[in-house]
């Protein structure tokens, strides 16, 4: 788990899973944030940057996994608005 202790957001915990498929690993993420400026801030600025930055994260994973097992079975994002980035 990851926990802002300082920084832009008034609160970040995102939360890691890998769980075994049996051949494969499933990688989750549950992220929950408070940003200053509330949801008009959240939807204005911050969850289009979020969402930018985890389907960066999600293409890198991928293509690091296919290079070294030929596949890759990919994961979520959830955000606390209930939005979602990456794919499965």
């Amino acid at each position: 788990v990851d926990i802002q202790t300082k920084g832009p957001f008034r609160s970040w915990v995102h939360e890691h899973a890998f769980v075994d498929e049996g051949g494969s690993t499933l990688i989750q993420d549950h992220v929950q944030y408070r940003v200053p400026g509330g949801r008009l801030a959240h939807a204005l600025f911050v969850k289009r940057d979020q969402l930018k930055v985890f389907n960066h994260r999600a293409r890198v994973i991928r293509e690091r996994c296919a290079q070294s097992h030929g596949s890759a079975r990919f994961y979520s994002e959830r955000f606390n608005d209930g939005s979602f980035a990456g794919n499965g």
